[in-house]
């Protein structure tokens, strides 16, 4: 009897996290609204820790044991909802809710990039330029890589010339020699000292 209470609590744990990742997915690629699939997967979230807590009811009968389960499950839940939320929305947050920059990919089928349709006057070949930057300007320096890379050349390697990692890895990746060349908000007075630390200088180009 008690190896099938522990294995239908295993299966509410394993049930809840397939769940929550189910969730997680589907927010992020933005098949469901956000605010709605946030009040479900909470919703759910409760739900697993109220069945959780009704299987160690009947598992621990002392009042010790189990206060100090219910307070850890409470603990838990009060942490995993937070931490559930800034998995699935606030880490996109930089970005719009119109934007997912995978969207803006150059030279990829369906792609939203803007596309010059004037004819070519310059290209860039030879040692391209490895380009980081936020996640928001995605669309702008995709843009423009589909408007003077050399095709070939890039698709032989398109994530060494092209990334974006957010704007505090872009400005590391620059100061640590990975890339050349980043769209960004202007550096902090924080970056602007690391840089100095390296003995090195930004070259700024507003757009």
């Amino acid at each position: 009897m008690l190896f099938l209470k522990i294995f239908t609590t295993l299966l509410l744990l394993g049930g809840g996290f397939v769940l929550w990742a189910f969730g997680m997915v589907v927010i992020a690629f933005d098949f469901i609204k956000q605010t709605a699939m946030e009040i479900v997967w909470t919703l759910l979230l409760l739900a697993g820790a109220t069945a959780l807590f009704c299987q160690l009811w009947k598992i621990f009968h002392k009042v010790k044991i189990f206060s100090a389960l219910a307070a850890g499950l409470l603990l838990l839940t009060l942490i995993g909802i937070p931490t559930y939320h800034w998995l699935t929305v606030e880490r996109f947050q930089q970005m719009s809710d119109e934007i997912h920059w995978w969207k803006y990919d150059p030279w990829r089928k369906d792609s939203k990039v803007v596309s010059v349709k004037a004819p070519e006057e310059f290209k860039l070949n030879g040692q391209l330029p490895r380009i980081d930057g936020a996640y928001a300007l995605y669309p702008v320096y995709a843009g423009m890589v589909q408007a003077l890379y050399d095709r070939k050349q890039f698709e032989k390697n398109p994530s060494r010339y092209l990334r974006t990692n957010g704007s505090h890895l872009t400005f590391q990746r620059l100061l640590d020699g990975e890339v050349e060349l980043i769209f960004s908000a202007p550096p902090s007075k924080k970056q602007i000292a690391e840089a100095a630390k390296k003995n090195l200088t930004y070259e700024i180009t507003p757009f």
